[in-house]
């Protein structure tokens, strides 16, 4: 799910010049652009969602208490997948107060470096060079 933040990310992280992740990675060593690495990484995302949903169904089974911890265990990384979600779109990190348009439209603008400050000047958080 790290793979998934890496989108949510990337404009802030792209704005601050900051070169760790995903996308980045395969803009640069791909040559492709931004919506396309977006893309592969959303492909990558789905394609990990659904290893999960399919080795879920071929647990074994080891009895008892064992079996109810294990599904316990399991369905907290099903809450943690989705809760993932759920937050990025809930708080203000990656999309400031546009979260709820950016999650209709599906689309981002990229912002600039000084847009990124003047965006975050009142995060206490953001550390400027």
């Amino acid at each position: 799910m790290i793979k998934g933040q890496d989108i949510f990310s990337y404009n802030r992280e792209q704005a601050k010049g900051d070169t760790h992740n995903l996308l980045k990675v395969l803009i640069n060593e791909h040559g492709i652009s931004v919506e396309e690495a977006a893309n592969r990484v959303s492909t990558l995302c789905k394609q990990s969602i659904d290893a999960f949903v399919r080795n879920r169904k071929l647990l074994p089974s080891w009895g008892g208490s064992v079996d109810h911890d294990v599904e316990k265990y399991v369905e907290g990384l099903s809450s943690w997948i989705i809760g993932i979600l759920y937050w990025s779109f809930k708080t203000e990190r990656y999309f400031g107060k546009d979260q709820a348009l950016i999650k209709a439209a599906g689309r981002v603008r990229l912002l600039t470096s000084t847009e990124w400050k003047e965006h975050s000047k009142d995060d206490k958080r953001v550390k400027y060079n």
